[in-house]
């Protein structure tokens, strides 16, 4: 029998980010766009398998194998034994590098709402109580209060762990670029 050719490896890897076709690819570009937004961080511990499962409605076998591409991508470090994998910086995100626009589909997408407006990187600052907490950058359209709100939640509930102490607090948002203060956020 022929040998078939499926092309090599790095062109399997892009077409997945530009192009996610199985469960497991789709998987994949969720978590990175979860990474590529600033909703998790370069430090933080990536949920379970069976959490990221339940969230996406796959089995944990389907999380494995996402999280295996995700490792490939450069996003998320190997786990094993006694540890988890852990977010690592996405390369290219230090600073306003852009992101190829692969569409709105693929995880490379830079302009990610609706509308086509355009995200700009922005520094976050979590506040508790009025004590800075944790700093972070992410890409947001500035147009949309729902997407720092998400930002917030999210921050705070990887802070506190639960949902508990919500409303103790902000996040200050400002340009990357001109560290120009746009405004507070506080959970509702």
């Amino acid at each position: 029998m022929p040998e078939r050719n499926w092309g090599s490896d790095s062109d399997g890897l892009q077409r997945a980010k530009d192009d996610p076709q199985a469960p497991y690819e789709l998987v994949a570009v969720g978590i990175g766009r979860q990474i590529l937004d600033g909703m998790l961080v370069a430090g933080d511990v990536v949920p379970p398998v069976r959490e990221l499962a339940k969230q996406h409605g796959v089995s944990p076998g389907t999380v494995n194998r996402a999280m295996t591409l995700l490792m490939k991508w450069g996003l998320v470090s190997e786990s094993g034994r006694g540890h988890r994998a852990k977010v690592l910086q996405p390369t290219g995100t230090d600073s306003t590098a852009s992101r190829s626009a692969a569409g709105d589909t693929g995880i490379n997408a830079c302009s990610g709402s609706a509308t086509g407006e355009e995200k700009v990187l922005l520094d976050l600052r979590l506040l508790c109580l009025g004590t800075v907490v944790r700093t972070f950058k992410a890409q947001a359209v500035l147009g949309d209060p729902d997407q720092i709100q998400g930002f917030l939640e999210g921050a705070a509930r990887r802070h506190h762990g639960g949902d508990g102490a919500l409303a103790d607090y902000e996040l200050e948002v400002r340009h990357a670029d001109t560290a120009e203060l746009i405004g507070t956020f506080a959970a509702l």
